[in-house]
């Protein structure tokens, strides 16, 4: 009886104990699923799920004829987990042959129990095997891809569109100054996880798709950008300067069609380059435009009507004092006409017009001709430039200025101002956006011309333009003429100020200069700081590079209005040089030779006379001949006649001349 009442008193306690246990149980589920059940969630989601962020694809950048200037190169990083790694020697074949690298070279990666282990970074493989690679699913691998910026043409266009850093923001140029329409917009998804980590996607849990980055088309050509990168380099090369800069504008636009200086550095590779590489120097470097600056004085003296061109100024035969200082210029002069004073780039005569034009006037028509004041281009880092405030001004300051010193600017500043005298007196804001798409296509801004003033009346514009013909033709900017091409333009010379004075060494040397004269398409300035060597003056060293700028320009252009305007005469020669041509004998083979029509069209020798360089090789491009090519304009001359039958790999030349 006693052992029945023990066992009885046992199972009692343990019935109550396990009642107990089992309230407790009971009470703290009901904590956690319903008091705490909030809270508890949140643990468990985060436990079994990850939010993973879906980087979008950055925008690109084109030229104005839809040529891509970056690119996104896909590429992709792949880690492991060792620890979790099933079948080690057959992960490692696997990526062995995605990659093409050994499986040896994996397997030792991974032949352990790390927790982590980089296997590749940045890895760029072909679109077929991507494919395999984004579809891998091995335990213990994860594959991230990602987008990486690349420039394809390097240095040519390095400063003005920058580049992007590996978190997709930009760190200069366009880069960074369009990045908020570039960038685009991240997206994320919620993937779950299993109880080794590894992420799961499935098609019911929420996701949010990136929004891709804008396309920015410039106003740049891609073609225009190369021939002024590589004259700049050249020059700055022969010269030994400290650097060159240069533009090329449509002035009836105030379109920008290239801008670049050098040295300029590789955006692929931004690390091996100084730092002031970056810069966009043609709005960021302030120098004194020197003679280039006299444009200003005559149009407020014609404006004001203080000279006509024909009035005659004496020079005082080179030499003239102005307070405490002596001017002088380059020749001693004695009386010339006020044409041959902006020819010669006279200081002397210039100076005595500014002199009676007074200070108040001319510092008028520098602020209207946009020096001071920054032009208002989109680009990072432009400068005002330094244009003292009249109430500095004397009768020193009011000499130097008429000149071209004393004052500084930036050679945007400098172009658009010749833009408002190429195009009929009127200064426009520099553009440099043609227009913003988004990834579909659809436009989100176009620029258009915008006017900020009229600097002169369109009769005196005229005199300004018919002087820098001149002095291109007969004067300073001679090195830069063209035959049969009508350039105007205006040198430009400047010593640098070193330590707070002038140095007797130190120069800058500037050339402005477009063409045609009478219907101006194309300016272009060029600014070499500090060339070193025999010559130092704009006339010797910047305007050879304009017109090699301009002659290159005119070979790659279908447009003939840029010629002198002789077309009947040009014609005439044309098929007199024609009938000239000696004849090229034609071998029985080829007489007697039939092709398919199609066959026969491809292979058969075009007419190139009349056409541009561009047209021609356009014609040619699928015969596979050896162009051998002479001169620039408009061909005259091809050695292989019209008509006959050519095989690939044949040599013909071709003589272009100037259309007159």
């Amino acid at each position: 009886m006693i052992e029945d009442r023990t066992i009885k008193i046992r199972t009692g306690i343990l019935f109550i104990a396990a009642t107990f246990i089992w309230l407790i149980v009971l009470l703290k589920l009901f904590v956690i699923q319903v008091i705490k059940a909030e809270h508890y969630q949140k643990i468990c989601s985060k436990q079994s799920t990850d939010k993973v962020i879906l980087k979008p694809r950055r925008g690109n950048i084109f030229d104005r004829n839809g040529n891509p200037l970056t690119m996104n190169i896909l590429s992709y990083s792949v880690y492991a987990h060792p620890y979790l790694i099933k079948d080690k020697r057959e992960t490692a074949r696997i990526l062995s042959r995605i990659t093409g690298k050994s499986e040896k070279y994996y397997f030792s990666l991974i032949n352990n129990n790390k927790t982590f282990v980089w296997l590749e970074k940045n890895l760029k493989i072909d679109e077929i095997k991507s494919s395999t690679i984004d579809n891998l699913n091995i335990q213990g691998i994860v594959v991230e891809k990602k987008y990486r910026r690349y420039y394809p043409y390097g240095e040519i266009f390095a400063q003005l569109i920058g580049f992007a850093n590996s978190d997709n923001e930009g760190i200069c140029g366009i880069e960074l100054e369009y990045n908020p329409y570039l960038k685009g917009v991240p997206g994320w998804k919620i993937c779950y996880k299993d109880g080794k980590g590894n992420l799961l996607e499935r098609p019911d849990i929420p996701r949010k798709n990136p929004v891709d980055g804008n396309n920015i088309f410039l106003t740049i050509d891609k073609d225009f950008q190369t021939i002024l990168h590589e004259e700049l380099l050249n020059v700055y090369k022969n010269t030994k300067a400290d650097k060159a800069m240069g533009i090329v504008m449509n002035p009836t636009t105030g379109e920008i069609l290239a801008i670049a200086s050098a040295p300029s550095f590789d955006p692929n590779k931004p690390g091996d380059y100084p730092i002031d590489n970056q810069k966009i120097s043609a709005i960021t470097d302030i120098f004194e435009p020197g003679s280039t600056l006299k444009i200003v004085t005559a149009t407020a003296a014609f404006e004001e009507r203080i000279v006509e061109p024909d009035d005659s100024i004496y020079c005082e035969n080179g030499k003239m004092r102005v307070g405490d200082i002596t001017i002088h210029d380059a020749e001693p002069y004695g009386t010339l006409s006020f044409s041959q004073v902006i020819e010669k780039s006279s200081n002397i005569g210039t100076i005595k017009i500014a002199q009676k034009l007074g200070k108040e006037k001319l510092y008028e028509y520098i602020l209207r001709f946009g020096f001071g004041l920054k032009t208002g281009i989109k680009l990072p880092g432009e400068e005002n430039g330094i244009v003292h405030h009249l109430k500095k001004w004397n009768l020193i300051t009011l000499a130097q200025a008429s000149i071209g010193h004393g004052i500084c600017c930036t050679a945007i500043q400098l172009a658009n101002s010749y833009c408002a005298i190429a195009n009929g007196g009127y200064l426009l804001r520099p553009i440099i956006i043609k227009k913003i798409e988004s990834p579909e296509g659809i436009p989100i801004q176009r620029s258009k011309t915008e006017l900020i003033r009229q600097v002169a009346k369109k009769q005196n514009i005229e005199k300004i333009r018919r002087l820098l013909r001149l002095t291109v033709e007969e004067g300073t900017g001679i090195k830069a003429n063209i035959e049969g091409i009508n350039i105007a333009g205006k040198t430009g010379t400047a010593q640098k100020v070193i330590n707070g004075k002038y140095s007797k060494n130190d120069y800058v040397a500037t050339f402005v200069g477009f063409f045609p004269v009478e219907k101006p398409k194309y300016l272009c300035v060029v600014v070499v700081d500090n060339p070193r060597g025999r010559h130092h003056t704009g006339g010797y060293v910047s305007a050879p590079v304009v017109r090699e700028v301009f002659k290159r320009i005119i070979n790659i252009t279908d447009d003939t209005s840029i010629y002198a305007d002789n077309k009947a005469l040009y014609e005439k020669q044309s098929v007199t040089e024609n009938h000239s041509l000696p004849v090229r004998k034609t071998s029985k083979a080829r007489k007697n030779s039939v092709a398919i029509s199609t066959y026969s069209y491809i292979t058969r020798m075009p007419d190139l006379k009349g056409k541009t360089l561009r047209e021609a090789l356009n014609l040619t491009s699928g015969l596979g001949l050896n162009i051998e090519i002479h001169g620039y304009g408009i061909v005259y001359y091809q050695s292989i006649r019209p008509g006959l039958t050519v095989t690939p790999g044949e040599k013909c030349v071709i003589k272009l001349r100037q259309y007159n």
